[in-house]
């Protein structure tokens, strides 16, 4: 290089200023060297920048943030399907045989599931699963495959079955006539007494009868009137009194009160006869009212 001394062929060290040494041997011509090389490199060349790799660690934090966040979700996922269903078989263990309600489930789980279960992509929007519109899914479709099923079985008894004979006519059995309650006899009305009796605020009272006769039934009607002196005579009426029967005997009473009271003074008197509740069947008996 210049500026640097040089070494003579006879091996004395001459001074880069002096082109021939003293033994008259001239300065070699220069060879190429490294050096030399690699300043025309670097003059051909430009030279390039160091690589910068300090967005590395951001990169790497942000795909574990990803990868969390994602597998965070997909647990979610897992285990909402996981417990829907278990809820749907332990639903239709109750009425199915536990096994084929987990096979009826098992068949169409995954689609009721991915139809209604709803992965929120925002920050705020949490992952949101229709359980009753998932239950009615699974449900529809476990009664579809129980029907056809069913039908199938009912085909395959049909077909393995003998054929029915024709069922032997009969003839129709006829209808008994109707039963109807006999009519009472004759009926001896008596021993007519007056248990109560009040003039006011209403006149009201209690008798009690005894009656005689074929055919009675507890079943009784008493038509009735009261008189009273200074009053018109009163309208007939006729109200049930059951019977209490003892063969051919019965006993009774009638307990009756008006809708205004009776005279202060004057006496008061009871007409009474029995009926059948069609006819009136016995004779008229009569009581005083006091």
């Amino acid at each position: 290089m210049p500026g640097m001394p040089w070494t003579c062929s006879c091996g004395r060290r001459v001074p880069a200023a002096v082109a021939a040494c003293r033994c008259g041997n001239p300065r070699p011509a220069e060879a190429p060297t490294l050096a030399a090389g690699a300043d025309a490199l670097s003059k051909l060349r430009p030279e390039q920048p160091a690589q910068d790799w300090s967005w590395a660690p951001k990169l790497l934090s942000v795909v574990v943030v990803v990868a969390l966040y994602f597998g965070s979700r997909s647990f979610n996922r897992y285990s909402t399907s996981k417990e829907a269903r278990q809820a749907a078989v332990q639903g239709l263990g109750q009425v199915l045989d536990p096994t084929q309600a987990r096979d009826m489930v098992d068949r169409h789980h995954a689609g009721c599931f991915d139809a209604y279960y709803q992965t929120g992509w925002g920050r705020r929007q949490s992952a949101a699963f229709a359980t009753d519109k998932y239950a009615k899914c699974v449900l529809d479709k476990v009664m579809a495959d129980l029907d056809r099923e069913s039908s199938a079985l009912q085909r395959a008894a049909r077909a393995a079955s003998p054929p029915r004979r024709a069922a032997a006519t009969t003839q129709p059995t006829p209808l008994a006539p109707p039963v109807t309650r006999p009519s009472w006899g004759q009926v001896t009305l008596g021993d007519l007494k007056v248990r109560e009796f009040q003039r006011e605020p209403q006149l009201s009272f209690r008798v009690e009868f005894v009656a005689l006769g074929a055919n009675l039934t507890p079943s009784a009607m008493c038509a009735f009137a009261v008189t009273c002196e200074g009053q018109s005579p009163g309208a007939s009426l006729v109200v049930g009194c059951p019977l209490q029967i003892e063969g051919a005997k019965a006993t009774g009473q009638l307990h009756y009160a008006t809708a205004g009271p009776a005279p202060k003074t004057g006496a008061c008197t009871l007409e009474l006869q029995l009926s059948d509740g069609g006819t009136t069947r016995s004779n008229k008996a009569t009581a005083a009212l006091r």
